[in-house]
């Protein structure tokens, strides 16, 4: 009777599993609309572009940063990196075999989130979700150790459990800044003759061969996208799984990456809903979203709560939708630079914090792309033109203001223009408010918020936890931890803890982890179970 119980109730669950929706998400890099459903077919992407057809194509899809790891970091977390102190470029290098930052001379470091901050993931793997990201993190904190089931170049659904409901992350990094000047040698599949480059660029043939490049990779990204959504056929699970597909943050080019502008901040975003949950999840294509609306969009989805410290709202929520979307921006690599950033549907409005310094920052990584180096080359010789001249050696103005609607690629600054003043106020109020309300911890330096939180940048530890035990079950109690995973002694994945353990007369390892904090392991004896 027991080994029946045992079989209906794994076959209980296992149907239960089954009847959950699959989310998988396809994350390209670098990428702004040269996409054929955003009006671009210079790249020749078939499979992105049958996905975009039966999918939803968002119109108005936003980073909280126009860079990689913050931008990263508010997907992971649902909160904005200026509130989560995780606003500074390459803060923590978990690759690096140097202790300290060569751009900044400080101590790499992951900032102390406040009480319940963890990824978003770990609910899902609470609920019975397998969560497995292939390979990128680049958070920049350490990756809590109880995020993912598997984080790898493996990391696959099909590593989990029969039946069990799956959130896949498949990154993509063949079109990231850097594959243009490494792919430079690689067949072109694009001619540079039917390159049209954005309006703010000098008509000039390095530009357009490097675009040509950056077309090409996007052909070769259609390519391995396509891999991974045959897998997904291939295994019958096209109909039970969301597939969102969307870039880390805005195009490869100068005034495109680590810019506040447009080019930098609105990415490609498609969200694939299957036809039997269309009349449940439906998106308005136009609303405005956010990075910090992936986080609660996903948890919406598997029907969990979102935690209150979430800044984001679901993007199946049109009631929800906002007015405005926010981005920052603040150290790339080795300069300083504090904007701020205010968008809607029609008006954006962007603070400068330091007007004296140009747009363009001279950094170093960014100059191995011959655009850029052809572009100072133009500026010297007084060919890059009046525009790309003030954006590299001009002062900033405080305040700028553009029309979106009719001025997209944010050329005409309307700043101080009495026509628009009501508008500039307006957008600037409820951006300050916005600040406020958020925290922003780019009021102050880098080293002073360090010296705040991370005194010395001693990194803080737990207090003792309590652990004990009772009819056969491991409880265990730690203030200071967000989050307390548990496995027995020999397993290799660590489970979310919910609920006390059944003991087994098998010793427990516990961990406790909260980003920015020590990570603390420790096994619970056989001795100290019986005791």
């Amino acid at each position: 009777m027991r080994l029946l119980i045992v079989i209906l109730t794994i076959f209980s669950f296992s149907e239960i599993n089954a009847q959950r929706p699959n989310i998988l998400w396809l994350v390209c890099e670098d990428q702004s609309s040269y996409f054929s459903f955003y009006g671009d077919s210079t790249a020749k992407t078939p499979v992105l572009d049958q996905l975009a057809n039966e999918s939803y194509v968002m119109q108005n899809a936003y980073v909280t940063s126009p860079v990689c790891s913050p931008s990263r970091s508010s997907i992971i977390l649902g909160m904005h990196p200026i509130s989560t102190g995780t606003h500074h470029m390459r803060a923590y290098n978990g690759w690096s075999e140097k202790d300290v930052n060569p751009q900044t001379d400080m101590p790499w470091y992951s900032f102390p989130q406040q009480e319940g901050v963890r990824a978003f993931t770990e609910y899902l793997r609470a609920d019975g979700y397998y969560c497995s990201n292939n390979p990128k993190e680049d958070y920049n904190f350490n990756t809590p150790v109880l995020a993912w089931d598997e984080s790898s170049n493996k990391a696959h659904w099909r590593n989990r459990d029969k039946g069990q409901p799956f959130f896949s992350v498949f990154n993509f990094n063949v079109c990231h800044e850097s594959g243009i000047w490494k792919m430079a040698n690689k067949e072109i599949t694009v001619d540079p003759k039917d390159v049209s480059l954005p309006a703010y660029y000098p008509n000039d043939s390095t530009f357009r061969n490097d675009f040509a490049i950056n077309y090409s990779n996007l052909e070769r990204l259609d390519g391995q996208i396509k891999q991974v959504l045959d897998q997904l056929r291939e295994d019958g699970l096209t109909e039970n799984t969301f597939i969102f597909f969307y870039s880390d943050h805005g195009g490869p080019f100068p005034r495109q990456k680590r810019s506040i502008y447009q080019s930098g901040l609105k990415v490609p975003m498609t969200v694939y809903v299957p036809e039997k949950y269309r009349n449940q999840f439906t998106i308005n294509q136009d609303e405005l979203v956010s990075f910090v609306d992936l986080a609660p969009t996903i948890l919406d989805l598997v029907g969990i709560k979102s935690p209150d410290h979430f800044q984001g709202r679901s993007i199946f929520d049109s009631k929800q939708a906002p007015d405005y979307v926010y981005a920052a921006s603040d150290r790339f690599d080795e300069h300083y630079d504090r904007k701020r950033a205010i968008i809607g549907q029609d008006f954006k409005l962007i603070l400068n914090y330091d007007t004296i310094r140009a747009h363009y920052l001279d950094l170093s990584y960014r100059k191995k792309m011959p655009t850029m180096t052809r572009l100072l080359e133009l500026d010297q010789n007084g060919l890059a033109g009046d525009y790309f001249h003030q954006w590299l050696t001009g002062e900033k103005s405080r305040v700028e203001l553009y029309d979106l609607r009719n001025d997209p690629d944010e050329l005409n600054n309307l700043a101080g223009k009495e026509e628009y003043a009501g508008i500039q106020v307006k957008l600037e109020t409820a951006l300050l408010k916005w600040l406020e309300e958020v925290q922003d911890k780019g009021v102050k330096s880098e080293e002073q918020l360090m010296s705040s939180y991370l005194p010395g940048f001693l990194i803080p530890t737990f207090r003792k936890p309590k652990v004990s035990t009772k009819k056969g079950r491991l409880s265990i109690n730690c203030k200071d931890a967000n989050s307390i995973g548990w496995r027995y002694l020999g397993e290799n994945t660590w489970n979310i803890y919910k609920q006390p353990v059944p003991i087994e007369d098998r010793e427990i390892e516990v961990v406790l982890d909260r980003i920015g904090y020590e990570t603390e392991t420790f096994t619970v004896t056989n001795k100290a179970l019986k005791d």
